[in-house]
């Protein structure tokens, strides 16, 4: 593992503080409006934000992440977006309950994961899953979020 300098790492707080500050606020949810979720994975970690559009742009509700442990980090691509498109359902579904929820992955077999899940027991069960909610999973580079691509930028920032 790569060791940091004291500037560099103060460097970095400074800039991440900063980020924080000036970008996105989370919003409190407005329920009578539509719920979209934005995901993705990596070979390190998972990642969602829960949000809403307002005026013509996406203002976060909540976050989710979770470091992959040594098994997850074994799964096929399919399983790790698949995994953080469970998982963040799982974790915001009161918020949204039973209304259409647009998904956006960089990833499409997120799309067709109901016909790919019967030639894989963890992506059947998943599948099954999901099925009780009302997604309309969208493959979409462009995210009425700003929302960045946070898991792909650990793997190439080195962070592990």
């Amino acid at each position: 593992m790569k060791q940091h300098t004291a500037q560099e790492t103060d460097k970095a707080f400074l800039d991440l503080k900063s980020r924080l500050a000036t970008q996105l606020v989370l919003r409190p949810p407005d329920y009578f409006k539509m719920f979209s979720l934005a995901v993705d994975a990596s070979d390190l970690a998972i990642g969602a934000t829960l949000f809403q559009v307002f005026d013509n742009e996406g203002h976060p509700i909540c976050y989710f992440s979770k470091k992959l442990d040594k098994h997850q980090k074994s799964y096929s691509t399919v399983e790790k977006e698949a995994l953080s498109l469970v998982l963040a359902v799982r974790a915001f579904s009161m918020y949204f309950g039973s209304k259409v929820v647009i998904v956006y992955t960089d990833h499409n077999p997120l799309n067709i994961l109901h016909r790919i899940a019967n030639h894989n027991q963890k992506l059947l069960g998943w599948s099954l899953d999901l099925q009780q909610y009302s997604l309309n999973i969208t493959r979409s580079l462009f995210c009425p979020i700003r929302h960045l691509d946070f898991c792909s930028l650990l793997k190439s920032n080195g962070v592990e």
